[in-house]
């Protein structure tokens, strides 16, 4: 962990259950590659909300778990932030944008729709260090 952010560099965890987030949370991981499948007590969620942390959300591919809904809920409540992400290597889920992940996340999210557009385009590109990524704006990646 300190070597990676001493490089300037993000860490992600991949947690499903309590134990990580515990493990994830007192470690000061940047981001959780997948919303939780078990339901995550809200003091961890709170802690790790006030910590920064992001989550990637995947929700098209574990919307059937029984803690992501709550998960979501609560992590938006306290003021967490989401970002777009989904699971392409399943077969289920679509190369490119997954709508279905879209309407998941403004679903369970209670997101606006131009806050989830954010959330795959300029907010990813903030939390990755380049601001100007995802936008259309002069001098963004082309």
């Amino acid at each position: 962990m300190d070597e990676a952010h001493a490089n300037k560099r993000k860490v992600t965890a991949h947690i499903a259950e309590v134990k990580g987030a515990e493990i994830a949370i007192n470690a000061g991981v940047d981001e959780w590659a997948h919303v939780p499948c078990d339901i995550i007590p809200e003091p961890l969620l709170k802690k790790a909300v006030s910590q920064d942390v992001k989550i990637v959300t995947t929700l098209d591919t574990l919307s059937k778990c029984s803690g992501v809904a709550h998960n979501v809920r609560i992590w938006r409540e306290q003021g967490g932030e989401l970002l777009y992400g989904a699971e392409i290597a399943h077969p289920d889920v679509p190369r490119g944008i997954d709508a279905q992940e879209l309407m998941y996340m403004m679903q369970m999210g209670n997101m606006e729709t131009l806050e989830v557009l954010r959330t795959a385009t300029s907010k990813a590109g903030e939390h990755l260090g380049l601001p100007l990524l995802g936008t259309l704006l002069p001098g963004a990646p082309t």
